[in-house]
């Protein structure tokens, strides 16, 4: 289903080619001095393989990095988990369910779907909900997350869960399938290039 799936950027990896540290190095502030960004999960990279307008450590292209690869079976299993939870969405003005299945380093699979609200701002969407079910069981190496919807075409991210996303690390393989056959995949850092970081 994933593997020769059109229209999907082409993944390759390479583990060795990056590490995820726990405290981010120190950076300048607006006074100038060192202040050390604690608690952020950060992916160094060799210098030829940064984007040269990048002030961050994370690559910004699929073209920059390689993607972890996934077992084809995990990737079926985090779909049908995504699938599932979207039955459980809680969509009553959009009627537009999401679910959405993330793995961990740990392996475990944790699924989460939208849940909306009458005031619209305090609704979440699938994928941060899935997120949030992760680190709160303590994890922070997030491998993978796929993204169903019950459309045609696959739907992405949006805007707010790319930027949660990133917050793990810019070669979370993201997939985002439907009901049709196509499937997109990407690395969470080229979903958001230029995402806010402190």
């Amino acid at each position: 289903m994933f593997g020769n799936a059109p229209g999907n950027a082409r993944v390759r990896a390479n583990r060795n080619d990056y590490k995820v540290a726990g405290t981010c190095a120190p950076r300048r502030n607006a006074s100038g001095t060192d202040k050390p960004v604690v608690g952020l999960l950060q992916a160094e990279w060799p210098d030829h393989k940064r984007d040269k307008h990048d002030t961050g450590n994370r690559p910004t292209s699929i073209a920059d990095r390689d993607v972890i690869p996934l077992p084809e079976d995990l990737l079926q299993r985090l779909a049908a988990a995504a699938r599932l939870a979207s039955a459980h969405a809680y969509a009553p003005y959009s009627r537009f369910r999401v679910g959405a299945a993330c793995v961990a380093g740990s392996g475990r699979v944790y699924s989460g779907a939208n849940v909306e609200n009458a005031s619209y701002g305090l609704t979440i969407c699938a994928e941060r909900n899935a997120l949030f079910q992760a680190v709160a069981a303590g994890e922070r190496d997030i491998s993978a997350i796929v993204v169903y919807t019950p459309t045609p075409a696959p739907t992405t991210p949006c805007g707010a869960c790319r930027q949660v996303l990133c917050e793990f690390g810019a070669a979370i393989r993201v997939v985002c399938c439907c009901d049709g056959d196509e499937v997109r995949e990407f690395a969470s850092g080229e979903l958001l290039p230029d995402r806010f970081q402190l």
